[in-house]
């Protein structure tokens, strides 16, 4: 595949945005896939110790969720390229605090205020921080 048909893909020159989150991270090998056929992401280790992230296409992410705009698209991937760089550093599945303070800060530091302010983003920055509270809700009375 060609470094042009690699960016229609994600709709954006996603492989600049991989090379600047994983050099920031000390990420020292990556591959990037388009092959997952539903709207999530997920990285690995493969059998070789290189970090694999796996992503939606920008054409599928459209198809499976229509109410999203093509920027909020767009900003659902890169969103996912930091989220998955960052559980892939601490070698981590779960939204622990680090993986999630470490999501936030890679989509502050690359993504656009306006991306940031898409109804998507916000949902989902409030849903990882979330997920890293391991126990919500009301206090237990005595």
């Amino acid at each position: 595949m060609s470094l042009d048909e690699f960016r229609v893909k994600a709709g954006f020159p996603v492989d600049d945005l991989v090379r600047q989150i994983k050099n920031e991270l000390g990420v020292k090998k990556c591959r990037v896939f388009f092959d997952n056929p539903y709207a999530q992401a997920m990285s690995r280790y493969a059998t070789d110790g290189v970090l694999e992230v796996h992503l939606p296409t920008l054409e599928i992410i459209l198809q499976q969720r229509p109410e999203l705009t093509r920027e909020e698209a767009v900003a659902k991937i890169k969103a996912q390229v930091a989220e998955e760089l960052c559980h892939g550093v601490y070698h981590e599945t779960d939204h622990t605090d680090q993986v999630v303070a470490c999501t936030l800060k890679e989509m502050r530091d690359h993504m656009t205020p306006q991306e940031l302010q898409t109804p998507y983003i916000r949902e989902k920055i409030a849903r990882i921080k979330q997920a890293s509270n391991t126990v919500s809700g009301m206090a237990i009375r005595r």
